[in-house]
C-alpha cells in the first residue's frame, strides 16, 4: 500500500494527474483515511498504528512501505497536492504559457475570475477539502518539510500565473510586493471559510454552505475582486 518507485518520483517531480493515474482506488482510500488521522492528529504524535486501525491495513506493512508517520505524512501531502492538481491546480500553473500581456482585457479578467472559481469550488464547496484544509493551514502556522511541497508544488507555479494576469489587469509590475499583497487579499478571503466556517455557519444563521450559499459568497467574493482591479487600475493609469 504505497506508491511504487515510478509513483514516488513522480510525486517529487511534481507530476499531479500523471502520478495520481497510477493510484489504484485502494490506494486512494488509504491516503483518505490518513488524511483523516493526520488532520485530527498533531503530526507529531499521529502514529502508523492509529492510520493501520483507521485504514484497516497491518502496521507491519505499514512499516516496511512507509518506515515511520513522518515519511508517511510527507507522501500524504504529496497526495493532497495532485488531488489539488486534478481539481485545477495544474491547469492554473500551466496557463503560465500563456503569453498574457497580448491577452485583451476582457479576457484577462475572465481567466483571473475563472482561476479564482476554481478555489472558490475548492476551498469552500468540495467537501473533500474540509480535512485537507486543517493540513495546509497547519503547515502555514507550523512550517516544517511539507510545507516545502506545497510552496514548491502549488505556491510557485500558481502565484507566477495569477500575479502575471494581475499585471495585465492593472498595470502593476508582475510579482511586485504590491501585486503579491492584493492577490494574497483576493484569494485569502477564501480561506476564512475554512478557519471560521463554524462561527460563519453561527452568526449567518446557516445550517451549513449549501449551494445557494455558496453562491452567494463567489458573488461576494466577486465583486472584492473586482473592486481591487479597477482602483488599482486607476492608480496605475
Amino acid at each position: 500500500m504505497h506508491f511504487s518507485s515510478s509513483q514516488q518520483a513522480a510525486n517529487e517531480n511534481g507530476a499531479g494527474p500523471e502520478a495520481q493515474a497510477l493510484l489504484s482506488e485502494e490506494q486512494i482510500l488509504f491516503f483518505e483515511h490518513a488524511i483523516t488521522v493526520f488532520s485530527c492528529e498533531p503530526r507529531s504524535t499521529a502514529t502508523l498504528e492509529q492510520i493501520a486501525q483507521a485504514s484497516g491495513r497491518d502496521v507491519s506493512q505499514l512499516k516496511a512501505d512507509y518506515g515511520s508517520a513522518e515519511a508517511l505524512y510527507l507522501e500524504t501531502v504529496h497526495y493532497i497536492c495532485t488531488q489539488i492538481d486534478i481539481r485545477g491546480g495544474e491547469r492554473v500553473a500551466n496557463y503560465g504559457q500563456v503569453d498574457f500581456a497580448s491577452l485583451a482585457l476582457a479576457d484577462a479578467h475572465d481567466l483571473f475570475i475563472s482561476i479564482l472559481d476554481l478555489y472558490i469550488d475548492l476551498m469552500i464547496l468540495d467537501p473533500m477539502s474540509q480535512n485537507w484544509a486543517k493540513i495546509l493551514i497547519l503547515e502555514h502556522l507550523e512550517p516544517g518539510p511539507a510545507f516545502e511541497i506545497m510552496h514548491e508544488r502549488m505556491m510557485v507555479p500558481q502565484m507566477s500565473v495569477i500575479s502575471a494576469l494581475f499585471a495585465r489587469l492593472t498595470g502593476r509590475p508582475a510579482l511586485s510586493d504590491e501585486a503579491k499583497l492584493r492577490i494574497f487579499v483576493m484569494f485569502g478571503q477564501l480561506q476564512v471559510f475554512k478557519t471560521a466556517r463554524h462561527a460563519i455557519l453561527r452568526i449567518m444563521d446557516w445550517d451549513d454552505i449549501t449551494e445557494e450559499n455558496g453562491e452567494r459568497i463567489r458573488r461576494v467574493i466577486h465583486e472584492y475582486a473586482d473592486g481591487i482591479i479597477d482602483i488599482e487600475r486607476k492608480l496605475m493609469d
